[in-house]
């Protein structure tokens, strides 16, 4: 029997092919769960599911809807301890930099407690961050 060497024919395939894919599949990862995050859903298996089926996820979630957030109000609590604690929830939000979610949160504690000075500073500033995005934008 004749056995044929390929280690020094045309037929093996060059390394950079062999990366190639890997890359695609890390460069769709990212972009995935970026995506997966601005819609307020679960980052880590989107990741992992984003690196065995690429093309799959990356249809699946350009189709979902974003999840938006919204206050709850504990009939238990007073007007001023449930604005505290939507206030303090669009701060998180301002930090993680979803200011459309933080000035939901803000209008809904300065509704319960129109005196709150520092979630008036945070809508403010939120909506300053998102006039100044859609200016970018346009």
């Amino acid at each position: 029997m004749f056995y044929i060497s390929a280690q020094n024919s045309e037929l093996q395939p060059k390394p950079w092919l062999k990366i190639f894919p890997l890359a695609l599949r890390i460069i769709a990862t990212i972009w995935v769960v970026k995506i997966v995050n601005r819609q307020n859903r679960d980052t880590i298996s989107a990741g992992i599911l984003t690196l065995i089926l690429p093309l799959l996820l990356m249809i699946v979630v350009g189709l979902q809807r974003k999840f938006y957030l919204s206050p709850t109000i504990n009939p238990k609590l007073s007007d001023e301890e449930n604005s505290n604690l939507i206030g303090k929830t669009a701060i998180i939000l301002f930090t993680k930099s979803k200011y459309e979610e933080c000035i939901r949160f803000s209008k809904k504690a300065l509704e319960l407690n129109p005196l709150n000075e520092k979630i008036k500073e945070i809508l403010k500033n939120a909506e300053s961050k998102i006039s100044k995005s859609k200016k970018i934008i346009l």
